[in-house]
């Protein structure tokens, strides 16, 4: 991926607000995201719009590497915004948004 292409995947990111365990659109974007690249991943469907992504590379075999995160973000007062928090915003050199 070149820059703008990675800058496209934090704007979308940004994008989704996962307050509140709302997590499963995020999970199918990112999913749709690795089969784009050759990463098979299954979305582990928990209910009320909650999910969890797995995805693996190689063959089984070792070593192992395992990342664990998260998609949910806290609850944002947007009142407390001076930008719209799921529109990233660039400004001074800096980024902005919620996520």
């Amino acid at each position: 991926m070149n820059k703008e292409e990675k800058l496209a995947v934090l704007e979308k990111l940004v994008s989704f607000n996962t307050s509140e365990g709302n997590e499963l659109a995020e999970a199918q974007y990112l999913q749709d995201l690795l089969l784009g690249h050759g990463i098979e991943s299954e979305i582990e469907n928990l209910g009320n719009h909650e999910a969890n992504l797995i995805a693996e590379i190689g063959n089984g075999q070792k070593p192992v590497f395992t990342i664990s995160g998260h998609l949910d973000t806290v609850a944002v007062d947007v009142k407390k915004w001076d930008t719209n928090p799921f529109t990233l915003v660039r400004k001074d050199g800096q980024m902005y948004g919620s996520g």
